[in-house]
């Protein structure tokens, strides 16, 4: 998956949209807390990447984006990023080193196990 489908993916499941504003014949793109940005009129044109949040490298953008993961996902998601940091069992928060690492896990590594998580995660070929 490219990080370019990973960001797009996780500003969707965050509630970003796309949609057409037919005032100004444009698309544009909504955040989740309504504020917009102008996008290209073309509707086949990819996202403005520039203007999402950049989840792979930002830590605080993944923190905001896996706040919509329930109690249930939560959990799924710790089984992910146990998979995605390298633990080959599922890991139990006794398990040495396990806090230190899911601590320590990037901002990539989350996007990936938090995709993971709700589905949308496309192996790459």
């Amino acid at each position: 998956m490219t990080p370019e489908a990973q960001r797009i993916a996780i500003a969707e499941a965050s509630g970003w949209t796309r949609v057409w504003d037919s005032a100004f014949r444009q698309w544009i793109q909504r955040s989740p807390d309504k504020s917009l940005a102008t996008c290209d009129p073309d509707p086949n044109a990819n996202w403005e990447l520039h203007r999402l949040p950049d989840y792979l490298n930002d830590l605080n953008a993944m923190h905001e984006a896996d706040e919509i993961l329930t109690d249930q996902q939560h959990n799924r998601f710790r089984k992910h990023l146990a998979h995605v940091v390298g633990e080959r069992e599922s890991p139990s928060y006794s398990t040495p080193g396990w806090r230190r690492r899911y601590v320590s896990a990037t901002a990539r590594q989350r996007a990936e196990a938090f995709l993971r998580t709700i589905g949308k995660w496309e192996e790459s070929e």
